[in-house]
Order: structure tokens, then C-alpha cells, then sequence
């Protein structure tokens, strides 16, 4: 055309640039991830039959095919490309549908702090608000709990200079914010992570889960229905051992301790093993960090403990269907004893009889006791799985208590 209508000169022959060879690839059909990803049986020599009518050359060995594409059919570059080119060719009507079920299972691990949910639900519950208070503290405060702190490298400000060692100052420092800003009764907590340098360099840094709370101002207000009260060490008591021993029916006892933070402090032990501490809030603490609350009271807890103790699987029991037998027991002992340790005893010595021990009365009188005397009154519930007891079973149990009662603990059966 351009010759007869344009006037143009042909000067040569047509050249073929061929700028870029083009390389052809061996492709690798194995004859296992035909018949897996087809899920049909294609005879080999239809494969082969199939392969020749594409353009490819191809051998075939006893388990696969290697096979080199033509260069028109530069979109076939991987092994289930050719498998898409053979389905097409089969029809993909005629592949039979395979009616099995198939799944493939996955272990996933649960959340290692799924178990905390019902702790914070709980607390929620008791009417505790949940607060989330700065990691970053200054050196006083980071100082307090008597552990050495993580430093900061690169800190922003004196103020932020430090890791937490204890939940506790935020904690008052939000208590203390909220009764200054018209809201005086405050029950909070918070759940985070504490650090403590526990020797030179990073590895020497350690991490702990804590649990803390505060409570301060009234537990009821005044109403129609009841007086006001104030929430005290009592209280505080209360709402742990609803927790845990209540939620979780793990064995909730206290201790009286020692602790920084604290100007009266009892040691929490579950299970036996000592996890906290609560008591009344340390009015040295109060005073260094410049803040107006008093009678406050709170706890803080190593939650990590407390987990490993959740992970184990729960027994029910039956239902017991025989009667209980309940039996007062009052003695007379010093005014200085603990309590709870002869509940412990009383329980131990239960010989799987006694379901339950509570002090249920404390007397306290100088002219019918005599100086520095007291009375209590424990409730004691047996009870067995397989009989109705008699006398004759809990007689002997309650001698026991009696004289282990009287050597250890000084206590004698009010006459």
C-alpha cells in the first residue's frame, strides 16, 4: 500500500529486531497434584493427548511430566496453570463433584488473660469502677514500695522518669482527684503491669501482672432504708473474699504483716500461698504525695499466681442429702488472739465432718470475763456424704477441738 498509493521505495528486505530472546521454562507436572487438585483420575494418555493438542512438549516419566510451554503462551508459568489448561480441556462439567466433607482443624491457644475477665466483671459488680493510671512515675513515687525502679533512657520529663513498682500511688492520686472534684466515695481498681529492677541491664528487669483497689467515704449513703456506714477494713475484707472464695472458691485467708503501703497491713494468702497484701493506706504515703484522702484502705495483688491456680480443672461435688448437725462452741481466751487460725484448726481437725467453721459471736466484758478477756462463739457445721451422723460421730471431733483449742491457743470451754 504504501508503494502503490503512498509513492514509497522498498530499499530492503524485512529485519527482525529480536531485541530479547525469549526463554522457554520447563515446567514440572506431577501426576499426585493432577489428581489432588482436579480430585478426578485423567488417564495418562488423555494427559498426554491433551498437552500435544496445547502446543507443549512434553515427556512423562512413572510420576510426572516435564513439560515446556509454546513461546505464543506466555501465561503459562507454574505447574497449575498447565493443571487449568487440562481441567478446560476435560470440561469442567464432566469433573464428578466430590460429595465428601472435608475441614481442616486448627488448634488455636486460648487467651492466656481470658481469665481475668471475671475478676474485673466481679469487681464491676461489687460497684468498683476500673481506672487506668500512668506506667511513667517520678523517683518518689516510683521509690515508695521500697523496690528498686526501672529507669528510663530517654525520658520526657523528670515526672515520667521511671517504671511503676506498685499500683497503688496512681490509684491514690485518683482517689484523691475524685474526692476533690465532689465524688468522695470511690471504690476503683486497675489491673496493669508493675517492673522492678531486679539486678543490672535489661535482662535484669522483671514484669508482674498486679491487681489493685481502693475503696474510700461511705459503702451505704443514708436512706429510708438503712443508716449511713463507712467503708472500712471490714468491707474491704468483704469484697475479696466474695471474689475469691466466693467467685472462685479458692481458700481466702489473711494474715496480719508487714507491708509498705500500709499503716495496718494483712497478707492475703490463697490457697495457702501469699499472692498481696490490704489494709489501711499508709498515711506516710498520703503525705509525701501531697494528697488530702484519709481512711482509705486497699489491696494489691500478684495476679500471675492466681492464674495458674484458675487453670486447673474444676470438681463438682454432689449435692449431699443427709442432714447437717450444727454445734456452738464458746470459748474464753485472750483478748490479743487471732481468730482465724483457730477457725483453721477447727477446719482441720473436722476429720471431712465439718463443712463449714464461721465465729459467730465476741464477748468482751471486763466483770464477767476479767481484764483483757474475751469470749467467741463459733458455729460448727458437720456433715457426711454417705450417712446421717449421731452424736456419737461429732462428740469425739469436738472433744479434739477442745484440747488442741486449750494447748495451742490458750483458749478453755466457757463454763
Amino acid at each position: 500500500l504504501l508503494q502503490e498509493l503512498a509513492g514509497g521505495e522498498l530499499v530492503s528486505d524485512m529485519v527482525d529486531e529480536y531485541p530479547k530472546q525469549i526463554t522457554q521454562s520447563k515446567i514440572n507436572l506431577r501426576r499426585s497434584e493432577l489428581d489432588l487438585v482436579l480430585g478426578h483420575y485423567v488417564e495418562c494418555k488423555d494427559v498426554d493427548r491433551f498437552l500435544e493438542a496445547l502446543g507443549f512438549d512434553h515427556s512423562y516419566t512413572e510420576t510426572d511430566w516435564t513439560c515446556t510451554p509454546p513461546s505464543y503462551r506466555p501465561d503459562i508459568e507454574r505447574e497449575i496453570d498447565v493443571i487449568e489448561e487440562i481441567a478446560r480441556l476435560v470440561g469442567y462439567d464432566t469433573i464428578p463433584s466430590d460429595e465428601n466433607i472435608y475441614g481442616t482443624f486448627r488448634y488455636e491457644h486460648p487467651d492466656p488473660e481470658i481469665k481475668i475477665v471475671p475478676i474485673q466483671t466481679t469487681l464491676v459488680g461489687f460497684g468498683f469502677h476500673q481506672v487506668y493510671s500512668n506506667s511513667l512515675q517520678n523517683k518518689q513515687d516510683s521509690g515508695l514500695s521500697g523496690k528498686p525502679a526501672v529507669k528510663m533512657m530517654n525520658p520526657l520529663n523528670q515526672e515520667m522518669a521511671f517504671l511503676r513498682t506498685s499500683l497503688l500511688p496512681g490509684l491514690m492520686k485518683a482517689a484523691d482527684f475524685n474526692t476533690k472534684n465532689g465524688s468522695p466515695n470511690i471504690r476503683l481498681f486497675e489491673l496493669a503491669n508493675v517492673h522492678e529492677q531486679s539486678s543490672d541491664g535489661f535482662d535484669g528487669i522483671k514484669e508482674y501482672r498486679h491487681l489493685a483497689g481502693i475503696i474510700l467515704g461511705e459503702e451505704n449513703s443514708l436512706s429510708v432504708h438503712c443508716d449511713s456506714s463507712e467503708e472500712d477494713l471490714f468491707t474491704l475484707k468483704g469484697y475479696l473474699f466474695g471474689l475469691f472464695s466466693g467467685k472462685y472458691r479458692m481458700r481466702f485467708e489473711l494474715k496480719r504483716a508487714d507491708q509498705p503501703g500500709f499503716d495496718y497491713a494483712q497478707s492475703i494468702l490463697i490457697n495457702q500461698q501469699k499472692v498481696g497484701a490490704m489494709g489501711r493506706l499508709s498515711s506516710d504515703w498520703v503525705q509525701k504525695m501531697d494528697l488530702d484522702i484519709v481512711n482509705a484502705y486497699g489491696f494489691e495483688i500478684n495476679i500471675e499466681p492466681l492464674m495458674k491456680m484458675m487453670s486447673g480443672k474444676k470438681q463438682f461435688m454432689p449435692i449431699a442429702a443427709f442432714p447437717k448437725i450444727q454445734r456452738d462452741l464458746n470459748l474464753v481466751m485472750n483478748e490479743s488472739q487471732e481468730v482465724g487460725p483457730i477457725v483453721n484448726m477447727i477446719l482441720k481437725k473436722g476429720k471431712n465432718l465439718i463443712i463449714d467453721s464461721n465465729p459467730i459471736n465476741i464477748f468482751i466484758d471486763e466483770d464477767a470475763l476479767g481484764n483483757g478477756i474475751k469470749s467467741v462463739t463459733f458455729s460448727i457445721a458437720f456433715q457426711h456424704q454417705s450417712k446421717t451422723l449421731e452424736d456419737k460421730d461429732v462428740t469425739p471431733v469436738i472433744n479434739d477441738i477442745i484440747r488442741v483449742a486449750e494447748k495451742e491457743f490458750h483458749a478453755k470451754l466457757r463454763s
